[in-house]
C-alpha cells in the first residue's frame, strides 16, 4: 500500500515537472519597479504636494495668527501682572485658555483635512502609475513586472527610471 501511494507520488511529480519544462525553457521578460522611488520622484507627487500647499496655506496662516495672539496676550500679561485686578488677570488668562483650545481644534482639523486630501492625491498618483507601468508592460511584452518584496533586482530589469520618464511626459 505504501508502495502504491509513493509510486503515485512519483509518478505525479514527474508528470508535473513534464508540463512545466517548457515554461521554463520559454524566453520570459520580467521587470522591476520601485514605487516608493517613482511616487516621491514623480512630477506629478511635486505638483501635489504645491497644490496642498496652496490650498492649505489660509488655514496655516490662521494657526499662526492664533500662535500670535496667544504669545501676544501672555506676554501683555507678564508686562501688567503688578498693575491689573485679579479679574482682569483672570480674563486674560482664560482668553489664553480659550485660544489654545481654539488653536489645538483647528490644528486636529487642518491635520485631518490635509491628511485625507494627501491620500487621495496619493491615490491619483498611484493610479497614474499604475497605467503608464500597465502599457510599458503591455507595448514592451512584459510577462512579468515585480515591485516591493524583492531581495535583488539586476539593473538590466529595473524600470523605474523608464517609468518616470513616461510620467514626464504625461
Amino acid at each position: 500500500m505504501k508502495k502504491a501511494i509513493l509510486v503515485s507520488i512519483i509518478s505525479s511529480c514527474t508528470f508535473l515537472f513534464a508540463l512545466a519544462s517548457p515554461l521554463v525553457a520559454a524566453d520570459i521578460k520580467i521587470g522591476f519597479v520601485d514605487p516608493v522611488a517613482l511616487i516621491q520622484n514623480a512630477p506629478q507627487s511635486q505638483a501635489a504636494l504645491n497644490q496642498l500647499e496652496l490650498e492649505f496655506r489660509p488655514r496655516n496662516d490662521e494657526i499662526l495668527e492664533l500662535q500670535e495672539r496667544i504669545r501676544n496676550t501672555q506676554l501683555e500679561i507678564e508686562k501688567n501682572a503688578l498693575i491689573w485686578t485679579e479679574s482682569e488677570l483672570k480674563n486674560a488668562k482664560r482668553e489664553i485658555e480659550a485660544l489654545q483650545r481654539r488653536l489645538q481644534r483647528t490644528q486636529e482639523e487642518a491635520q485631518e483635512d490635509y491628511n485625507l486630501r494627501r491620500n487621495e492625491e496619493l491615490a491619483r498618483i498611484q493610479d497614474i502609475i499604475r497605467e503608464v507601468v500597465v502599457s510599458i508592460a503591455k507595448d514592451e511584452e512584459y510577462d512579468l513586472i515585480l515591485e516591493t518584496g524583492v531581495v535583488y533586482i539586476s539593473p538590466r530589469i529595473n524600470l523605474t527610471e523608464r517609468i518616470l520618464e513616461e510620467l514626464e511626459n504625461l
